[in-house]
């Protein structure tokens, strides 16, 4: 079974705290409904260009936690943190009112009773083709959650092995911009 990370009770308030004191201003009204829902932790692909075969090889720690926003029960966004000097806590550096965050919701409820063992997922973000993925490093799957429709070869909701995934973006364009993505 997949797992998030769990954060302690004080941590916790911490953040829920920060995260309330810095809600865009679509978010405002629900601030005491605002709770954190999953946690992951962050990597990126920012050694896809090295022609590393592997996700182990190819994917980097950010340090960065990924927080689902959730008001009233349901995604409504997301925050980032980061550790603070000396790694004892983290501060909220990001709250965001996105789509992604319910996609997130979304993919994770599919996915977390799929993932044979006691596997821990990452969530992999790869900017430069507006594409976010869980990984699950034991198995080596990820599993697509979101993507653009201009990508040939992925489809969100599409799980991959972890070489053919990189195979597959090392094909495509690095994208600039804004897209629509794939829901």
């Amino acid at each position: 079974m997949a797992h998030a990370i769990i954060l302690d009770r004080d941590l916790r308030a911490i953040l829920t705290s920060q995260i309330r004191d810095s809600l865009p201003v679509g978010l405002r009204p629900a601030a005491d409904a605002i709770a954190i829902g999953d946690t992951l932790e962050v990597w990126t692909l920012s050694k896809l260009s090295d022609g590393f075969d592997t996700m182990q090889a190819t994917a980097t720690r950010t340090n960065s936690y990924h927080h689902q926003l959730l008001a009233h029960g349901a995604a409504v966004g997301f925050a980032r943190s980061q550790p603070i000097e000396g790694g004892e806590s983290r501060e909220v550096t990001r709250v965001v009112r996105s789509p992604l965050g319910e996609r997130i919701d979304r993919a994770w409820h599919r996915v977390e009773q799929l993932v044979p063992g006691d596997e821990i997922a990452r969530l992999v973000t790869v900017p430069q083709y507006q594409v976010v993925v869980f990984w699950f490093a034991s198995v080596n799957k990820c599993y697509v959650v979101s993507c653009p429709d201009t990508l040939n070869f992925l489809r969100s909701d599409e799980w991959l092995d972890g070489a053919d995934f990189l195979s597959g973006l090392r094909k495509e364009t690095p994208i600039e911009g804004a897209l629509a993505v794939r829901k």
